[in-house]
Protein backbone atom coordinates (compact mmCIF):
# COMPACT_ATOMS: atom_id res chain seq x y z
CA UNK A 1 0.00 0.00 0.00
CA UNK A 2 1.10 3.58 -0.56
CA UNK A 3 1.18 6.54 1.82
CA UNK A 4 -0.77 9.16 -0.07
CA UNK A 5 -0.87 11.90 2.55
CA UNK A 6 0.73 13.01 5.82
CA UNK A 7 -1.49 15.57 7.49
CA UNK A 8 -0.48 17.46 10.63
CA UNK A 9 -3.15 17.28 13.28
CA UNK A 10 -4.91 20.53 14.14
CA UNK A 11 -4.50 20.13 17.88
CA UNK A 12 -0.95 18.80 17.91
CA UNK A 13 2.23 19.86 16.15
CA UNK A 14 3.85 16.55 17.09
CA UNK A 15 1.42 14.10 15.47
CA UNK A 16 0.48 13.48 11.85
CA UNK A 17 -2.46 11.61 10.33
CA UNK A 18 -1.31 8.94 7.90
CA UNK A 19 -3.41 8.09 4.83
CA UNK A 20 -2.98 4.83 2.91
CA UNK A 21 -4.29 4.78 -0.64
CA UNK A 22 -6.35 7.88 0.07
CA UNK A 23 -7.93 6.56 3.28
CA UNK A 24 -7.05 7.60 6.85
CA UNK A 25 -5.28 4.78 8.65
CA UNK A 26 -3.51 5.97 11.80
CA UNK A 27 -1.52 8.75 13.46
CA UNK A 28 2.23 8.84 14.03
CA UNK A 29 4.49 11.18 15.98
CA UNK A 30 6.76 13.54 14.04
CA UNK A 31 9.76 11.80 15.64
CA UNK A 32 8.67 8.39 14.34
CA UNK A 33 8.08 9.78 10.86
CA UNK A 34 11.55 11.33 10.71
CA UNK A 35 13.37 8.33 12.24
CA UNK A 36 11.76 5.88 9.81
CA UNK A 37 11.84 8.10 6.71
CA UNK A 38 8.06 8.01 6.38
CA UNK A 39 6.93 10.20 3.49
CA UNK A 40 4.19 10.58 0.92
CA UNK A 41 4.52 8.09 -1.92
CA UNK A 42 6.25 5.47 0.26
CA UNK A 43 5.11 1.88 -0.26
CA UNK A 44 4.43 0.27 3.14
CA UNK A 45 2.15 -2.40 4.61
CA UNK A 46 -0.29 -1.97 7.47
CA UNK A 47 1.64 -4.35 9.72
CA UNK A 48 4.71 -2.12 9.53
CA UNK A 49 2.69 0.99 10.38
CA UNK A 50 1.05 -0.81 13.31
CA UNK A 51 4.47 -1.80 14.60
CA UNK A 52 5.84 1.73 14.30
CA UNK A 53 2.90 3.24 16.13
CA UNK A 54 2.93 0.61 18.85
CA UNK A 55 6.62 1.12 19.65
CA UNK A 56 6.49 4.91 19.61
CA UNK A 57 3.13 5.63 21.24
CA UNK A 58 2.02 2.84 23.56
CA UNK A 59 3.13 4.68 26.71
CA UNK A 60 1.72 7.99 25.50
CA UNK A 61 -1.60 6.31 24.75
CA UNK A 62 -1.70 4.78 28.24
CA UNK A 63 -0.89 8.09 29.91
CA UNK A 64 -3.54 9.93 27.90
CA UNK A 65 -6.17 7.33 28.70
CA UNK A 66 -5.47 7.44 32.44
CA UNK A 67 -5.81 11.23 32.27
CA UNK A 68 -9.05 10.83 30.31
CA UNK A 69 -10.39 8.53 33.00
CA UNK A 70 -9.64 10.96 35.80
CA UNK A 71 -11.88 10.07 38.74
CA UNK A 72 -14.76 8.94 36.53
CA UNK A 73 -15.49 5.33 35.65
CA UNK A 74 -15.66 4.38 31.97
CA UNK A 75 -16.80 1.25 30.18
CA UNK A 76 -14.55 -0.74 27.89
CA UNK A 77 -16.48 0.52 24.87
CA UNK A 78 -16.02 4.15 25.90
CA UNK A 79 -12.26 3.66 26.25
CA UNK A 80 -12.04 1.98 22.85
CA UNK A 81 -13.97 4.84 21.26
CA UNK A 82 -11.67 7.36 22.93
CA UNK A 83 -8.51 5.63 21.70
CA UNK A 84 -9.85 5.15 18.19
CA UNK A 85 -10.76 8.83 18.14
CA UNK A 86 -7.15 9.63 18.95
CA UNK A 87 -6.02 7.61 15.95
CA UNK A 88 -4.52 4.62 17.74
CA UNK A 89 -4.39 1.25 16.02
CA UNK A 90 -5.78 -1.98 17.49
CA UNK A 91 -2.47 -3.20 18.90
CA UNK A 92 -2.11 -0.06 21.04
CA UNK A 93 -5.76 -0.18 22.09
CA UNK A 94 -5.34 -3.80 23.20
CA UNK A 95 -2.17 -2.88 25.11
CA UNK A 96 -3.82 0.04 26.92
CA UNK A 97 -6.92 -1.98 27.84
CA UNK A 98 -4.75 -4.84 29.09
CA UNK A 99 -2.71 -2.54 31.32
CA UNK A 100 -5.75 -0.73 32.67
CA UNK A 101 -7.51 -4.03 33.35
CA UNK A 102 -4.55 -5.20 35.44
CA UNK A 103 -4.92 -2.15 37.66
CA UNK A 104 -8.70 -2.37 37.87
CA UNK A 105 -9.50 0.62 35.67
CA UNK A 106 -11.52 -1.46 33.21
CA UNK A 107 -14.26 -3.53 34.83
CA UNK A 108 -17.68 -3.36 33.19
CA UNK A 109 -19.34 -5.35 35.98
CA UNK A 110 -18.12 -2.91 38.61
CA UNK A 111 -19.15 -0.02 36.36
CA UNK A 112 -22.63 -1.48 35.86
CA UNK A 113 -23.08 -2.18 39.58
CA UNK A 114 -21.96 1.32 40.56
CA UNK A 115 -24.06 3.01 37.88
CA UNK A 116 -27.13 1.02 38.88
CA UNK A 117 -26.80 1.83 42.58
CA UNK A 118 -26.34 5.53 41.85
CA UNK A 119 -29.44 5.84 39.67
CA UNK A 120 -32.06 3.55 41.23
CA UNK A 121 -33.47 6.47 43.21
CA UNK A 122 -34.62 8.16 40.00
CA UNK A 123 -34.68 5.57 37.21
CA UNK A 124 -36.33 2.20 36.65
CA UNK A 125 -34.69 -1.00 35.46
CA UNK A 126 -35.68 -0.44 31.84
CA UNK A 127 -33.95 2.93 31.58
CA UNK A 128 -30.91 1.77 33.54
CA UNK A 129 -30.52 -1.21 31.22
CA UNK A 130 -30.87 1.01 28.15
CA UNK A 131 -28.23 3.46 29.36
CA UNK A 132 -25.80 0.66 30.19
CA UNK A 133 -26.43 -0.92 26.79
CA UNK A 134 -25.63 2.38 25.10
CA UNK A 135 -22.32 2.45 26.97
CA UNK A 136 -21.42 -0.97 25.58
CA UNK A 137 -22.18 -3.16 28.59
CA UNK A 138 -23.31 -6.67 27.62
CA UNK A 139 -26.68 -8.17 28.56
CA UNK A 140 -25.31 -10.65 31.11
CA UNK A 141 -23.43 -7.94 32.98
CA UNK A 142 -26.49 -5.68 32.95
CA UNK A 143 -28.70 -8.48 34.24
CA UNK A 144 -26.35 -9.18 37.16
CA UNK A 145 -26.22 -5.49 38.05
CA UNK A 146 -30.00 -5.18 38.05
CA UNK A 147 -30.32 -8.04 40.55
CA UNK A 148 -29.52 -5.48 43.25
CA UNK A 149 -32.59 -3.38 42.41
CA UNK A 150 -35.40 -3.96 44.87
CA UNK A 151 -38.61 -2.21 45.88
CA UNK A 152 -39.07 -0.27 42.64
CA UNK A 153 -42.63 0.46 43.68
CA UNK A 154 -41.35 2.45 46.65
CA UNK A 155 -39.15 4.47 44.32
CA UNK A 156 -42.07 5.09 41.98
CA UNK A 157 -44.22 6.26 44.88
CA UNK A 158 -41.54 8.63 46.14
CA UNK A 159 -41.02 10.15 42.69
CA UNK A 160 -44.75 10.43 42.12
CA UNK A 161 -45.29 12.23 45.43
CA UNK A 162 -42.53 14.67 44.58
CA UNK A 163 -43.95 15.22 41.09
CA UNK A 164 -47.47 15.83 42.40
CA UNK A 165 -46.46 18.46 44.96
CA UNK A 166 -48.70 21.52 44.55
CA UNK A 167 -50.37 19.99 41.46
CA UNK A 168 -54.15 19.41 41.16
CA UNK A 169 -55.34 15.81 41.43
CA UNK A 170 -56.90 15.68 37.97
CA UNK A 171 -57.13 13.24 35.10
CA UNK A 172 -54.76 15.43 33.08
CA UNK A 173 -52.21 15.37 35.91
CA UNK A 174 -52.44 11.58 36.12
CA UNK A 175 -51.66 11.32 32.40
CA UNK A 176 -48.66 13.61 32.72
CA UNK A 177 -47.44 11.64 35.74
CA UNK A 178 -47.83 8.40 33.79
CA UNK A 179 -45.71 9.72 30.90
CA UNK A 180 -43.10 11.07 33.32
CA UNK A 181 -42.68 7.76 35.13
CA UNK A 182 -42.69 5.76 31.89
CA UNK A 183 -39.88 7.95 30.57
CA UNK A 184 -37.89 7.03 33.68
CA UNK A 185 -38.12 3.35 32.81
CA UNK A 186 -40.52 2.04 35.44
CA UNK A 187 -42.98 -0.83 35.06
CA UNK A 188 -46.54 -0.05 34.05
CA UNK A 189 -47.94 -1.99 37.01
CA UNK A 190 -46.03 0.13 39.53
CA UNK A 191 -46.93 3.36 37.76
CA UNK A 192 -50.64 2.55 37.76
CA UNK A 193 -50.45 1.64 41.44
CA UNK A 194 -48.97 5.06 42.23
CA UNK A 195 -51.59 6.88 40.16
CA UNK A 196 -54.43 4.98 41.76
CA UNK A 197 -53.07 5.47 45.27
CA UNK A 198 -52.04 9.11 45.03
CA UNK A 199 -54.55 10.54 42.56
CA UNK A 200 -57.60 8.43 41.78
CA UNK A 201 -58.34 7.64 45.41
CA UNK A 202 -57.85 11.28 46.39
CA UNK A 203 -60.98 13.15 47.51
CA UNK A 204 -60.19 16.03 45.17
CA UNK A 205 -59.66 13.82 42.08
CA UNK A 206 -61.32 15.29 39.02
CA UNK A 207 -61.93 13.03 36.04
CA UNK A 208 -61.32 14.36 32.56
CA UNK A 209 -63.55 11.72 30.97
Amino acid sequence: MKITQLQKQKRSDERFNVYLDGTYYCALTAETIVKNSIKEGLEIDKEKLDELQFVSEKQTALTKTVKYLGNKLKTKKELIQYLKGKGYVDSIIDYVLSMLSQYGYVNDQYYANTFTKSTTNKNGKKLIALKLKQKGVDDKTISQALESVQNERETVMALAQKYLKNKPKTYETSQKLYRFLMSRGFENEDIMYAIKTLIKESEEYESGN
